[in-house]
């Protein structure tokens, strides 16, 4: 997941992207933006050497049209939800797959451990996903990935960001 919100960087923009609350709605840890980079607070877990870094340039924020269906899983979620709160955005298809949780490892002897998920994921403004992402516009089906330009959803998506 880290990798991917760090490939996101010039899109998404320094900042909070998201993060962890528990069960109780306590924040635990916050996703940061930070110069090409993904941090747990203010701990890096991604290494975008300065050299792929681009260079930042000041402008209204590129529209972005996420897609979404029961495929979009876990990591994507977490894409998907980092998007959340960001201006000229909007999220189309189907409720995703509803693995919204972080994951804690147990270990149970030398031999054996144990994960399971303790916290959600919640987005930059602070709305927490206990089960799945919700899209702006709904588009049920009408999937076509053999041919693009004929899938409904990418058709809504063009058409969308054709607006901006």
């Amino acid at each position: 997941m880290y990798e991917m919100l760090a490939g996101l960087g010039l899109l998404l923009g320094d900042g909070k992207v998201g993060g962890f609350v528990d069960q109780h709605r306590k924040p635990e840890e916050s996703w940061i933006l930070k110069e090409g980079n993904i941090y747990l607070d203010s701990a890096q877990v991604s290494n975008i050497p300065n050299n792929v870094q681009l260079k930042k340039v000041k402008r209204k924020p590129l529209p972005i049209a996420v897609l979404l269906s029961g495929q979009t899983a876990s990591s994507g979620e977490v894409v998907a939800i980092s998007t959340a709160g960001r201006q000229n955005t909007i999220r189309i298809g189907e409720n995703s797959a509803g693995y919204t949780t972080s994951n804690k490892g147990f270990e149970i002897n030398s031999q054996a451990g144990l994960n399971l998920a303790v916290d959600f994921d919640a987005d930059r403004t602070g709305r927490i996903y206990r089960d799945y992402i919700t899209p702006e516009i709904i588009v049920t089906g009408g999937d076509n990935f053999k041919n693009l330009e004929k899938d409904e959803k990418v058709k809504a998506a063009l058409n969308w960001l054709k607006k901006k």
